[in-house]
């Protein structure tokens, strides 16, 4: 229960059977996770409300110039020296599993992890007080972060997430990009943050992020996505026919009945070095299509350990076991 059970649990996007999610099982879902998070900008800083409030109706933010140069320095030295030749490596040739996040890996290591994913060269490093000290203190545990993800959850951040440096691009030799999170597709049916920042220039060509401004909220069209998709899910794990299979890259695209492509008009999140994006990744989003010859660099946070009942009751059972596993775990 202290590690990976019940106190660390999320809610899934998609459970339930056919004749259930029929009867508006995933509609009831959606609803009560809707009246839980109440996005409000009150708790930010008056002269960043501005910004609160386009990230609660829009679902993203673009920041350029996040840090000072001295600091972003000292983030993008870390950042070289994480990916040294010389520290650990956890090697995998290749990885045709739909998610590398699921376990796949010790959480508790700062060994830089690469994959090939589906064509593309994925590595990644766990930050540590340690190994970024500089990328800790003013990107994981920065105040305007943590009241920003507050704002557009509506639930307080009570504690520090998960954080990673990544890079990827196209693995040598492969002529496709088919790594699942290149289909436009939800992460959660409730209100979830990511936060990017960007250590080199994140272009078109590299794979910046893109997103559909405002299908974060939860209207007529969403509702009638989240019934569709429900029953779809719920046959297709059944063996079942469907009217929107799961794509080639393992994810479920969101064209079908309830959105058309006219409909959903996607904006990419290009930006320089030092740029930061933060988004809610309840709306529909995708990574862009990777380069063969650029890499793209970045710091990753995730912030749905807020919906676990560890966050919720924490500090009241903030036990020394669960600090070091809160403070190492893949969120």
């Amino acid at each position: 229960m202290t590690d990976l059970g019940l106190f660390w649990r999320r809610p899934r996007a998609w459970v339930g059977g056919e004749w259930v999610n029929r009867a508006g099982f995933q509609l009831a879902r959606a609803v009560y996770q809707s009246l839980r998070h109440r996005p409000s900008p009150v708790g930010v800083a008056p002269e960043q409300r501005t910004l609160a409030r386009s990230l609660i109706e829009e679902g993203m933010v673009v920041i350029p110039d996040f840090l000072p140069a001295e600091v972003f320095a000292q983030v993008r030295e870390e950042f070289t020296r994480a990916f040294d030749p010389a520290r650990e490596t956890v090697m995998r040739a290749a990885d045709d599993t739909v998610n590398r996040s699921a376990g796949k890996f010790d959480p508790r290591s700062t060994a830089v992890t690469s994959a090939v994913i589906r064509g593309v060269q994925q590595e990644s490093c766990k930050l540590s007080d340690a190994l970024a000290p500089a990328s800790m203190r003013h990107l994981v545990n920065n105040p305007f972060i943590w009241q920003m993800a507050s704002a557009a959850m509506g639930k307080r951040v009570k504690y520090r997430p998960g954080a990673f440096f990544q890079r990827e691009k196209r693995a040598p030799g492969q002529a496709m990009d088919t790594e699942q999170n290149i289909a436009l597709h939800e992460d959660v049916f409730y209100p979830s943050i990511k936060v990017f920042f960007y250590i080199n220039d994140n272009t078109a060509e590299n794979g910046a992020f893109v997103v559909v401004p405002r299908t974060h909220r939860l209207d007529r069209q969403r509702l009638h996505h989240e019934y569709l998709y429900s029953i779809d899910v719920a046959r297709q794990k059944s063996g079942k026919t469907v009217s929107h299979a799961v794509h080639a890259c393992g994810r479920m695209e969101v064209f079908g009945r309830a959105y058309a492509k006219g409909d959903l008009k996607e904006v990419q999140a290009v930006g320089k070095a030092n740029t930061l994006i933060i988004a809610n990744t309840m709306a529909f989003h995708r990574r862009g299509g990777s380069s063969p010859v650029e890499e793209r660099h970045q710091v990753r946070m995730s912030f749905r350990h807020v919906e676990t009942l560890h966050h919720f009751l924490y500090p009241r059972f903030g036990t020394r076991k669960s600090r070091r596993f809160r403070d190492t775990a893949y969120y």
